[in-house]
């Protein structure tokens, strides 16, 4: 088999014309193997990988303004580290990545949730701190397999009521953010066992906080 260096290295220059082109993306696809435009991979020296071991992608601090909707072509891939770039929504094509559990999409001054998170159901991990949120307006259902989700350093004011339809979310961080209160929703989360709401402006906790019988570390300095 030929080495990630050697396939490289014996592009045809089309293929050459094709790689240079999508260095936008940061990666592109072709004949089953993921190329990487200018930099590696995790444990990895070459600058690509055949799709079937690709799990995971870096993509972060790349100054890029898309994800390539070549992405779905990528099936095993379980984790996607967006953070540090410009991306402002993701390709409906990410949609059919049954097996995406992990999105990082941090630092990248987004300002809105993108709709198209209403439906990456099948995530168990959500990072999108330190951008410019004004509010948390993914509509979750019980559908959504959401275990950790990190939204702290934004300006969120408000979350929505759906947030209790999280069933299996044990880790909440929504410290640093301008929330004054949270919905009586919060009381439903009952595999919760972290809450961080440090650096905000709440007034006062639902009375319904106190049913949350697996919560161990409820953060509230600074309020």
């Amino acid at each position: 088999h030929e080495s990630c260096y050697e396939m490289v290295n014996n592009f045809n220059n089309d293929s050459k014309n094709e790689f240079v082109s999508n260095n936008r993306y940061g990666i592109s696809i072709r004949d089953n193997i993921v190329h990487y435009a200018e930099f590696g991979i995790h444990s990895c020296d070459c600058k690509c990988l055949p799709i079937e071991l690709t799990n995971k992608i870096s993509l972060g601090r790349k100054n890029l303004i898309e994800l390539t909707p070549q992405i779905n072509l990528i099936k095993v891939l379980e984790e996607i580290d967006l953070s540090y770039n410009q991306i402002r929504d993701l390709p409906k094509t990410i949609l059919q990545l049954k097996c995406l559990k992990k999105l990082y999409w941090s630092n990248s001054n987004l300002e809105s949730v993108p709709t198209i998170l209403n439906q990456l159901t099948n995530l168990t991990g959500l990072y999108i701190q330190n951008n410019n949120l004004k509010s948390l307006s993914i509509q979750f259902s019980a559908k959504h397999r959401l275990e950790s989700f990190y939204a702290f350093g934004n300006e969120i004011e408000n979350i929505d009521a759906s947030i209790g339809k999280l069933s299996k979310l044990k880790y909440l961080e929504l410290s640093e953010n301008g929330l004054r209160q949270l919905p009586d929703t919060i009381s439903k989360l009952q595999s919760l066992i972290r809450l961080n709401l440090m650096k905000n402006r709440i007034e006062y906790l639902p009375i319904e906080i106190g049913k949350l019988k697996n919560l161990e570390t409820l953060h509230l300095q600074d309020n």
